[in-house]
């Protein structure tokens, strides 16, 4: 008997959002905190590169930042996510260095940048997605949770993995990675 083989593969659709004003201010606050979480990160691997010639890799990192006030306010997954892309910018300053000795290491980024922000735990109930917020943020910000409509929503097939939101040219998107099945034909 011939069975169809399956494949699984990723697609990456495009919403744009359409928060109201309260909304927008959390999720304005979100990426604000996901900046300040990177540049406290960097500053402790320089300073360790500076004092040792070595630089922490993420997960030394993440145990050093779990206490840190900005860590603790984005969901864990997304605090962890910060810290995997600037590994990520430092492996690729290494390979550089390589090639180039004057190459700078990853810079800080400026206060008023918004760095987008990772999801792993959102749910998409109807044409809106509900964000995942930290129990020190929702304690600090006294709401129980973020739930924000789309404009233009299309019921996708396939399971919604990793959700990016992010702010460009005075818009807000998200960028959802869905999982797919492929279906090989049957010869």
């Amino acid at each position: 008997m011939n069975y169809p083989l399956r494949k699984h593969m990723k697609q990456t659709i495009k919403f744009r959002l359409n928060p109201n004003f309260e909304q927008e201010k959390h999720l304005h606050n979100l990426c604000s905190i996901a900046t300040k979480l990177y540049n406290t990160d960097n500053w402790q691997r320089r300073d360790a590169w500076d004092k040792t010639g070595k630089i922490p890799n993420a997960y030394t990192q993440k145990k050093a930042l779990n206490q840190n006030h900005w860590f603790k306010l984005l969901p864990c997954h997304t605090a962890q996510e910060v810290c995997f892309n600037l590994q990520a910018n430092y492996n690729s300053w290494f390979k550089l260095r390589k090639k180039d000795d004057k190459a700078n290491p990853p810079m800080f980024r400026k206060k008023e940048m918004l760095s987008p922000i990772t999801l792993y735990e959102f749910r998409i109930i109807g044409n809106k997605i509900r964000l995942p917020i930290s129990r020190k943020y929702r304690e600090e910000h006294k709401i129980k949770l973020i739930e924000i409509e789309f404009s233009d929503w299309k019921k996708q097939d396939g399971k919604a993995k990793m959700c990016q939101i992010l702010f460009n040219k005075g818009k807000w998107y998200a960028h959802i990675v869905y999982e797919i099945t492929e279906q090989s034909p049957i010869l």
